[in-house]
């Protein structure tokens, strides 16, 4: 549309930054990635560490319509306990976006919040706001150039079958923080420095499944972030 608008519940019409160039326009992009793995379990690890890292170029130079960059990179460790089947694990995980992406490649608030539901082959499929536990920055961007998250999950092994098709089954606790901003949103404020912090709480808990068909999550999180609010 030449001039895009959003309707709001209280009837007020506003405009919409698509962040996309107008008319037809295209993507083209150069991608690399590295990924280290020593994880004795790659679905459901109680040892070892992951990371990788992945960059993306795109530009003029390349024939796209748009000039950005991205740096995305991950890390996990896992620790196994004294008691067995018992282990720790810590993730942090962050993204940063320069210059003129379109609005697909931004970070979107499920890639760092896990009480909402995540991206489905790509896709946005939660329109939820997120939930405020900390009381900073009530009006979160809910996509933006700067996000990430870090995380603590305690898990137990609850079941271990390698010879059907149910191969293991773990419970597990977990919490961390999240955080998404974009640039104009970092660079003005009107309150205090933690009240404008984008950043936030997170909680979950429950069990995952590893099957010769995939893995499943039944999480407190995941049923969250599927509800309406």
């Amino acid at each position: 549309p030449v001039a895009p608008t959003r309707v709001l519940p209280d009837g007020r019409s506003v405009p919409v930054a698509l962040h996309l160039e107008p008319g037809r326009s295209q993507v083209l992009s150069g991608f690399a990635s590295y990924d280290r793995d020593s994880r004795a379990d790659p679905l459901l690890p109680h040892s070892g560490s992951r990371l990788t890292i992945a960059a993306e170029v795109s530009g003029v130079f390349l024939g796209s319509s748009y000039d950005f960059a991205s740096l995305v990179a991950r890390y996990e460790r896992w620790w196994p306990l004294r008691l067995p089947r018992h282990a720790l694990g810590v993730r942090v995980s962050g993204g940063l976006i320069l210059g003129d992406a379109p609005r697909f490649d931004w970070i979107h608030i499920a890639d760092v919040n896990r009480m909402l539901a995540p991206r489905a082959q790509g896709l946005l499929v939660s329109t939820n706001a997120p939930l405020q536990a900390l009381g900073t920055a009530p009006e979160k961007a809910t996509e933006g150039e700067l996000g990430g998250a870090a995380s603590v999950e305690y898990v137990y092994r609850l079941f271990d079958r390698k010879h059907s098709r149910i191969y293991a089954g773990d419970l597990f606790v977990g919490a961390g923080l999240w955080g998404l901003a974009d640039s104009a949103g970092v660079r003005t404020r009107d309150r205090a420095l933690w009240d404008s912090l984008p950043i936030d709480l997170f909680l979950d808990a429950g069990l995952r499944i590893d099957t010769d068909i995939g893995v499943f999550e039944l999480t407190v999180a995941n049923t969250l972030g599927r509800v309406p609010r």
